[in-house]
């Protein structure tokens, strides 16, 4: 019993324990999915539980050998290969798949980039890059001075991923990545909307996941006049106001897909920026018509360039029934619906014991004194 209660909760205990450490160096983490996901979810299972409710086991015997169990190989897909080959063996191929997996990230990861460096003497101590970092990387300190500005932004390297979110939040330009200045990216988008070339000058600024998948090509193509940033968020609404007052007919920000954000919450800030909900705001009164957003999968960057049929919202958060479109949501019912049918065949799987066309006698003698 001692065995079954420490194995149920100590491992429950521990999962929870990794998930804590694993949020608290965010930001705003979120826990649950959308709603509307849940409530997709939750329905799909309260059916499927009423067409194939689930069933008792015969009553355990002490006079009876069972001849077969049946078994969710869903979570005991183990049991009749323990049984028949060797255990040991069987963890040790879980174990080497485990590991394999767990490593992947860590060889697919980019190399790292140097962290933010705040430039004292640009930092008037406004607040807003401490709020908008999404790893609680930055801190505000007492500057212990009379005069001038009362905080100073601190960054912690160990907690910066350099995804620069900040960066866009700054309006004075105080912070960069390590020592790159952020004039040149300003300086580059100027002198790409000055460009008359073409009947239609649109200036693109897209993240690093899409610079490196879907955007490839686009980016070393001359008939295209694309900026990659390591995030959207780095991008500072003062930039893509001056873009277009330099003579861009459109800017156009392509961005992570709502609620997959690389950098968690890039795509949202930036949003909000836009739509002056958020600070530091566009200094335009409404949303210019020369300025639009594409939210969009990495290997649908095609889409955007074309103007094909796009998420325009950065966030799933605030789902609307005008918003949705029904017909995605099939395809994702029927994988669901296959999903939960495969799992109910999986329990129709009977497992027969080793022993099941052996004879065997034992005697139970309880003694009482």
């Amino acid at each position: 019993m001692f065995i079954l209660i420490s194995l149920h909760f100590g491992l429950s205990l521990l999962v929870g324990l990794f998930f804590w450490w694993h949020i608290k160096r965010l930001s705003r983490p979120k826990i649950l999915p959308p709603n509307y996901w849940m409530w997709i979810i939750g329905g799909l299972m309260v059916v499927f539980s009423i067409i194939f409710p689930v069933g008792m086991i015969p009553q355990a015997s002490f006079i009876e050998i069972p001849v077969n169990v049946p078994i969710d190989l869903f979570y005991l897909s183990f049991l009749p290969f323990a049984y028949n080959k060797s255990p040991l063996l069987l963890w040790g191929v879980i174990g080497i798949i485990l590991i394999v997996t767990s490593t992947i990230p860590w060889l697919l990861v980019r190399k790292p980039l140097p962290p933010i460096n705040v430039h004292p003497e640009r930092c008037i101590g406004c607040t807003l890059c401490e709020a908008d970092c999404p790893y609680k990387a930055i801190e505000m300190v007492n500057r212990n001075n009379q005069s001038g500005p009362k905080y100073l932004a601190q960054v912690n390297s160990g907690m910066c991923v350099s995804c620069g979110i900040c960066i866009g939040s700054c309006p004075t330009k105080a912070l960069t990545l390590g020592v790159q200045a952020a004039e040149p990216l300003w300086e580059n988008a100027v002198k790409l909307a000055k460009q008359k070339e073409k009947s239609q000058n649109r200036v693109i600024f897209t993240c690093e996941r899409h610079a490196y998948q879907g955007g490839k090509s686009f980016i070393n193509s001359q008939d295209y006049r694309v900026i990659p940033v390591t995030c959207v968020g780095m991008i500072h609404p003062d930039l893509l106001k001056l873009t277009i007052d330099s003579g861009a007919d459109e800017v156009l920000i392509v961005g992570c897909p709502p609620e997959d954000c690389a950098n968690r919450e890039g795509n949202k800030h930036l949003q909000e920026r836009i739509d002056r909900a958020r600070k530091p705001r566009l200094r335009v009164r409404g949303r210019p018509s020369g300025i639009r957003t594409v939210w969009l999968p990495p290997n649908e960057f095609r889409k955007a360039i074309r103007n094909e049929d796009f998420d325009s919202h950065a966030t799933n958060y605030d789902f609307s029934l005008s918003r949705i479109k029904w017909f995605r949501l099939l395809p994702l019912g029927l994988i669901l619906s296959g999903v939960f049918v495969f799992i109910f065949l999986l329990g129709k799987y009977n497992f027969e014991p080793p022993f099941h066309d052996q004879a065997v006698l034992e005697i139970i003698m309880n003694h009482k004194s």
